[in-house]
């Protein structure tokens, strides 16, 4: 009775073949691992030509082998080597163990001495880190990409930020448009010789800001009329002034910009043309005037709409011609009016007895409020000034006529 052969003799048989085995399965000169399967096959096994064993049964080159076969795992550190480590593993677990190795198949089935037991060669991919090169690049590529998603979003930002902007000014706008003009379509005359019906006057200096081929005159005019309601005489006064962070108005805007700001004061009819409030002024003064009975007179101002920088009023006749001489009646009309000593080349009206305009142009321009807030940064009047006169692209125009009602 034949004796089966021994498998370690078979292990130090096959070395040789082991180490040709992985220079012809690639693995010579790169290292890594190959998995080896010994089969201890009956003792009849005969060889085939060219030295290689099959086994009786068809157990032989079987996928994770039968019967008493052992695997085995042999691990090539450096291509060409004849040493080689042997690490007996379970017969049951084999087939779980390929399974883990990356890339794992069955290749080859080396050459033995005859009568030996064969022996099964996997090739099993070898686990590759990442180089520091190509660290580096994956790190600047997601950087480059955050840079980008985060100018992109900055973008939106501020565009989104832009148009909320755009709209709270163009909001606040229409409503002092059309409070302005609510108001002033009932302006009523008084048909009395020593009360104004309609005034209109300066209040700063124009300035000049910058466009392509010429330049834009920014006017803050003032304006005071009269209106009848209810057996009681109300006047009213709108102007351009400087308003502290709680909204009392402080001064005149002299700087070019500030709140536009609004005052009535009421009379009874018994006590018309004079204030029936202390200190029972004419209405025209105790609403227009900046200090009364020695208080700021402009504290009394409501504010109505911030970042003003220009707002002018123009009045016109039946015709709608603009009114600039003095041919109407009851009618005081100042051309190119001085202001300071310094002509302005605006127009100064006031509407006395019976007078009154057929029509009346409101035009106000309104500053965007990422602008405003640069130009109160600035401490120097000089840069500020500057500084406003390149920003004509953020300003927001608005214009309405308002047809006087009572007029004649």
């Amino acid at each position: 009775m034949t004796s089966r052969p021994n498998p370690l003799f078979a292990r130090r048989q096959a070395r040789p073949s082991i180490a040709a085995a992985a220079r012809r399965t690639g693995v010579a000169g790169h290292g890594g691992e190959i998995g080896i399967r010994f089969h201890r096959t009956a003792p009849s096994v005969s060889p085939s030509p060219g030295g290689e064993g099959r086994s009786e049964g068809g157990r032989f080159g079987s996928p994770f082998g039968a019967g008493g076969d052992h695997p085995y795992l042999f691990s090539v550190a450096t291509a060409g080597k004849r040493s080689a480590a042997f690490t007996p593993l379970p017969r049951d677990s084999f087939p779980a163990t390929l399974r883990n190795f990356p890339c794992a198949a069955a290749v080859r089935t080396l050459k033995r001495p005859e009568g030996r037991a064969p022996v099964a060669i996997f090739r099993l991919g070898r686990a590759r880190a990442f180089t520091v090169v190509e660290l580096l690049v994956a790190v600047s590529v997601l950087t480059l990409i955050v840079l980008v998603l985060y100018g992109m979003f900055d973008q939106v930002q501020k565009a989104l930020r832009g148009n909320v902007a755009q709209v709270d000014v163009l909001e606040g706008g229409r409503a002092s448009m059309q409070l302005l003009s609510r108001e002033m379509e009932q302006m009523q005359a008084a048909n009395v010789t020593v009360g104004t019906n309609l005034y209109v006057g300066l209040s700063a200096l124009p300035y000049h800001q910058a466009l392509l081929d010429t330049n834009r005159v920014n006017a803050l005019d003032e304006v005071f009329f009269l209106s009848h309601l209810n057996k009681s005489w109300y006047g009213t006064g709108y102007r351009v002034l400087l308003a502290n962070s709680n909204g009392i108005a402080t001064g005149i805007a002299d700087r070019g910009v500030g709140t536009l700001c609004r005052y009535t004061v009421k009379s009874n009819d018994p006590d018309f043309p004079y204030a029936t409030e202390p200190p029972h002024s004419n209405l025209l003064s105790q609403v227009m005037l900046q200090s009364l009975n020695g208080s700021n007179n402009l504290a009394n101002y409501q504010p109505v709409l911030d970042g003003v920088l220009h707002f002018r009023i123009r009045a016109f006749d039946t015709n709608g011609v603009l009114m600039v001489s003095n041919i109407y009646p009851n009618v005081r009309i100042i051309t190119n009016a001085l202001f300071q000593g310094r002509p302005t080349g605006e127009t100064v009206y006031s509407f006395t007895n019976s007078a009154l305009p057929a029509y009346v142009e409101v035009e106000m321009a309104v500053l965007d409020p990422h602008i405003l807030e640069k130009y109160r940064g600035f401490p120097n009047l000089t840069v500020a000034s500057n500084y406003l006169a390149r920003q004509a692209g953020a300003v927001h125009l608005f214009q309405q006529r308002i047809p006087v009602r009572t007029a004649k």
